[in-house]
């Protein structure tokens, strides 16, 4: 261990290394791994050489700490692991801990965490980067075994935390509500998965004389385990395709966890230039306010990943499960749901009390309206591949038509459009006008390169990656964006194959001519700035259909 950490974080990272010792005293290894200070008296001792695992302090401003490794690859021996860890990873453990469960912890509240709690985070943060050390790969399906409501329940967290594993990114308890009393709101010290992960990986199996007649016998442990959905390993991914693996969410319902997420942050961001105390020129309630918007960007990418997903499970012959399966219809239809009943309820994230105070806040509300008008018109564009491997999927005309419905229904009952369904509005057109072969002369929900390239308040990656596909909807490779893995995190990055989508530009092309008959009508019955808008609309559709 560097002696350079600052004093107090010491005794959180030799207990963040020797709590390891934990797991392979079960499979009967005692004191296999021991934190011990640089040495003093070796005179070849250098942290620099890799004969030397090193726990080592970067005094950087970076919110982060990592665990490398070097392995032989001639027979998988880990020679070194060292981990690096930021200065600023205590501003980082701050600003989970805040805006993940200040709903609950009245301490935090004032902007300090207590001594404690932050060293708590910071041994859970260096755990995990141990982990790593000893071959562990994120495991992004661990949260995903959990009921919601068991986030909730103080009996089910004391036991298990907010995750079967700490190589989950499964941070803090964003679930609990604040009526929730005795609720657990941190990561286990191990979970099921990390117990199980390290007897597979170091438990010794006597009486073989070959690497085959090894495996043999372990390819048995991992069938076995497969009947148990908490020892699952989904790995981490590029683009999500399979909703269950995904960073910084919990549960088994992202639509459910996200709407306990987003009270929570209502009710945070409500209260935060109250709670907060001695920051005088803002610059914590900044820090914490641009956090919150993008812990709800967060929320809103764990529900958008449900549309149009697929389950993977990795599978070895007479393994008891599926190689795949597409999300239920009803799963994607919540979803779809959740970001139609979300466009319109953005306003809590404009605070006035803070706005005025901080440095050149823009309009985060807005923001954010346009980007979930983005996502729901593409929403039909996102399933194709999905249905086209399941017939039972949410399939591309029903989508079509229950995002046709979202949009259009306050026009077709005469009712003149707000702000956010303007957006929506010009969003349709402009997807439809593409999606059925035809050039666009106008604009979406707000105009196209601002909306991608704002760096500000950044649209989901999952949102801009397919608007930007839009005009190869068949590069599936692109649209997927994954980049191959190693062999030790899986079976490799998914792709799909041989997936033919079915041929949907004339019903686009249809869904175009009913929408300029509504947008002619609107504009014989409208006025003012609803009629201009009609009226371009208008303008448009003409151009785009000579």
């Amino acid at each position: 261990i560097d002696p350079g950490f600052p004093s107090e974080w010491k005794d959180a990272i030799y207990e963040a290394v020797n709590q390891w010792q934990e797991p392979f005293e079960r499979i009967g290894f005692k004191e296999a791994i021991v934190a011990k200070p640089y040495p003093t008296d070796d005179p070849e001792f250098d942290p620099d050489n890799i004969k030397y695992s090193c726990i080592r302090y970067a005094p950087l401003r970076f919110e982060n700490a990592m665990g490398p490794s070097w392995v032989d690859p001639r027979s998988g021996e880990i020679l070194n692991a060292s981990v690096y860890v930021y200065h600023d990873v205590v501003k980082l453990i701050n600003n989970w801990r805040y805006i993940q469960t200040s709903q609950l912890e009245e301490s935090i509240r004032g902007g300090h965490l207590p001594k404690a709690i932050l060293d708590d985070g910071l041994r859970y943060v260096i755990t995990h980067e141990v982990g790593h050390c000893l071959g562990l790969m994120h495991n992004m399906s661990s949260s995903a075994t959990i009921p919601v409501d068991s986030l909730r329940s103080a009996t089910f967290t004391q036991k298990f935390g907010t995750t079967h594993s700490i190589m989950d990114y499964a941070r803090f308890n964003y679930v609990a509500q604040p009526e929730d009393k005795g609720v657990k709101l941190t990561p286990p010290r191990f979970g099921v998965y990390d117990y199980y992960a390290i007897a597979y990986s170091y438990t010794p199996i006597f009486d073989v004389k070959t690497v085959e007649e090894e495996r043999k016998i372990t390819s048995k442990w991992l069938t076995e385990a497969q009947k148990d959905p908490i020892l699952r390993y989904g790995k981490q991914q590029g683009r999500v395709m399979d909703p269950r693996s995904q960073s910084e969410d919990l549960g088994d319902d992202s639509m459910k966890a996200s709407e306990y997420g987003v009270k929570n942050l209502k009710y945070i961001l409500s209260n935060l230039n109250d709670w907060v105390k001695d920051d005088k020129d803002y610059s914590y309630r900044s820090d914490i306010y641009q956090g919150i918007i993008y812990q709800y960007l967060t929320y809103i990418q764990h529900v958008f990943a449900n549309i149009g997903g697929v389950y993977f499970w990795e599978k070895n012959e007479g393994d008891p499960v599926d190689a795949y399966k597409v999300v239920p219809k009803d799963v994607q239809k919540r979803a779809l749901q959740f970001l139609m009943d979300a466009v319109n309820d953005t306003d809590w994230l404009n605070n006035k009390a803070l706005m005025g105070n901080i440095q050149l806040m823009g309009n985060p509300a807005r923001q954010f309206m346009t980007a979930l008008a983005q996502a729901i018109v593409i929403a039909p564009h996102k399933i194709e591949e999905s249905a086209g491997i399941s017939e039972e999927a949410y399939q591309v005309s029903d989508c079509l038509k229950d995002v046709f419905d979202f949009v259009w229904t306050p026009a077709l009952k005469g009712k003149d459009p707000n702000e956010t369904q303007m957006a929506l509005e010009r969003e349709f057109v402009s997807v439809i006008c593409a999606k059925a072969g035809l050039p666009y002369v106008g604009s979406g929900a707000v105009g196209r390169t601002s909306a991608l390239t704002d760096k500000t308040i950044e649209v989901p990656e999952c949102i801009k990656d397919y608007a930007l596909s839009m005009a190869d909807p068949c590069n599936t490779s692109s649209m997927l964006g994954y980049e191959e893995v190693s062999a030790v995190a899986g079976y490799g990055a998914p792709y799909y194959h041989f997936v033919g989508q079915k041929f949907h530009e004339a019903e686009y092309y249809d869904y175009l001519l009913k929408v300029q008959k509504i947008v002619k009508k609107r504009c014989a019955r409208t006025k003012g700035e609803v009629r201009a808008h009609y009226t371009v609309l208008a303008r448009n559709i003409e151009k785009s259909l000579k």
